[in-house]
């Protein structure tokens, strides 16, 4: 809402100091509002930047970072062997072939 000298000074009931102050204070109102629109168009801009990636732009695939992408696709099932498969294991012999010491 912009107001002129005249009508801050009516609203303001003749007192040019209350006047000047509020004058002012519009004047910094309306300062701040278009920083205000600047800053949202930069954020705007600058978050349309960081959701780019490989994949929807022309950038490499090195620019991605180091988040791997998620999948779209659900898990299948369990990991690992199914249930009663016969597991092997490397059993300890009683004549080993070379002894190594670790100090």
């Amino acid at each position: 809402m912009k107001l002129s000298p005249e009508q801050v000074l009516t609203i303001c009931k003749g007192d040019p100091e209350i006047a000047a102050f509020v004058q002012s204070l519009l004047d910094m109102n309306e300062k701040q509002a278009e920083r205000i629109q600047q800053l949202e168009t930069r954020v705007h801009e600058l978050e349309r930047q960081v959701a780019l990636q490989s994949h929807n732009s022309s950038n490499p695939p090195s620019s991605d970072g180091l988040r791997k992408p998620t999948s779209l696709r659900t898990p299948g099932g369990k990991k690992g062997a199914p249930k009663g498969h016969p597991g092997t294991t490397l059993h300890l012999v009683a004549d080993p072939d070379h002894i190594i010491v670790c100090e």
